[in-house]
């Protein structure tokens, strides 16, 4: 192939890369979207120029030895085709590119000025009936604060009505595993899982047997991990489920679940575990594994002026979403070191004689473990005292 050639390829890749993406966009509409073409245009279009500006270079390079750069005597040819990829290639992309990026931006904050409008989460807007003239009754809006009713010891930074991850500047991370579940025959039965990691390291797991047949399944069972031969953990929760006593068959659930980012050249994996802690609460285990290393992450936050560093936190049920933070739009999943998790915990006593919906804990990952940042307690504006008769 002549060096022209690939150098007039590379210049209109970005329009190819361009079109195919939106080829892709066109599906999701249909029922037929796939994200993994998706992330391979948008990561191609996104690199493109690069590919632009090597296909210039060496359309400059691959003139006539014997012309001058710069040459008066040019053919009305010539000048057609320096004509066609100047205004027809290269200025249209960088008007893409610019536009792109003004485009991005004000959609953001039409969405941010409409959520705020229609759905803020820390206020709701509350319609009363307002005074009758004539036929015509008025109605009044105002917006009602979020205020707690009852009484609650613990005093978080925020009230809210309804929570939202994204009004605080996150995005949720999709998890490679993500609490593994099968199905199960309905006699004695015993897990074991490998995983290849990064770097084609392994995690293995291997759960307790369960029989089925002598055993109650009510009660949860226990696993053991190890990451690249080194032991982690033999108390990861393994609950078993048999919703009928006909089923032939059940399903069970681990609490395991681990992030790698796969658009990062990094080697940095998020490995989450869960551990039973009472009737409905679970310990939550958190660990930074990096070229077959293991490296636990502690839960670091001040209480009443005490500072605790703990090694797992209480969280309800599998009430718990890894994050990234918000920074530079697309970027963001290519790169490293913007980590953030969300706990949630709620107990009996709320929503019984207060209006709360559960506390939700923000915390920044930092090199020695995650650091608690912020905490909101969700309430609810329709509540109703079980001490008192719906009215």
């Amino acid at each position: 192939m002549k060096k022209k050639t690939i150098a007039f390829s590379l210049i209109i890749s970005p329009l190819i890369f361009f079109i195919l993406l939106v080829i892709t966009l066109i599906f999701e509409n249909t029922g037929k979207r796939n994200p993994v073409l998706e992330d391979i245009f948008t990561y191609l279009l996104l690199v493109s120029p690069i590919f632009l500006g090597i296909g210039i270079y060496m359309l400059i390079k691959s003139k006539d030895k014997g012309s001058k750069f710069i040459n008066n005597k040019v053919s009305k040819k010539r000048k057609l085709i320096g004509n066609i990829i100047l205004f027809g290639l290269i200025c249209p992309v960088i008007l893409f590119y610019l536009g792109s990026f003004l485009y991005m931006d004000f959609v953001e904050n039409i969405e941010d000025s409409i959520r705020n409008e229609c759905n803020n989460d820390r206020y709701i807007r509350e319609t009363s009936q307002g005074y009758k003239y004539g036929d015509n009754t008025q109605e009044e809006e105002h917006i009602l604060e979020p205020k707690l009713i009852g009484e609650y010891e613990y005093i978080p930074d925020e009230y809210t009505w309804d929570f939202d991850i994204s009004n605080y500047g996150y995005y949720m991370q999709e998890a490679y595993i993500d609490s593994p579940s099968y199905y199960i025959p309905k006699k004695n039965y015993s897990l074991e899982k490998n995983w290849k990691l990064k770097n084609n390291y392994d995690l293995d797991l291997k759960c307790d047997s369960i029989d089925f047949r002598n055993v109650p399944t009510s009660e949860p069972y226990k696993c053991s991990i190890s990451y690249n031969g080194k032991f982690i953990s033999s108390d990861v929760r393994h609950d078993a489920f048999c919703f009928w006593e006909s089923s032939k068959s059940c399903t069970d659930r681990v609490g395991i679940l681990l992030y790698s980012n796969p658009y990062s050249a990094g080697s940095v994996e998020y490995l989450f575990l869960i551990s039973k802690n009472g009737d409905i609460h679970n310990k939550l285990y958190a660990y930074r594994l990096e070229n077959g290393k293991v490296t636990l992450l502690p839960f670091k936050y001040e209480y009443k002026g005490e500072y605790f560093s703990d090694t797992s936190y209480t969280i309800s049920e599998a009430g718990f979403d890894f994050l990234g933070v918000e920074r530079y739009g697309i970027y963001d999943k290519m790169m490293d070191g913007n980590e953030a998790l969300v706990t949630f915990f709620y107990e009996p006593t709320m929503g019984m004689y207060n209006n709360i919906n559960g506390i939700y804990s923000l915390w920044d990952l930092e090199d020695d473990g995650f650091h608690l940042k912020r905490t909101v307690i969700e309430l609810n504006p329709r509540w109703v005292s079980e001490t008192e008769e719906p009215s």
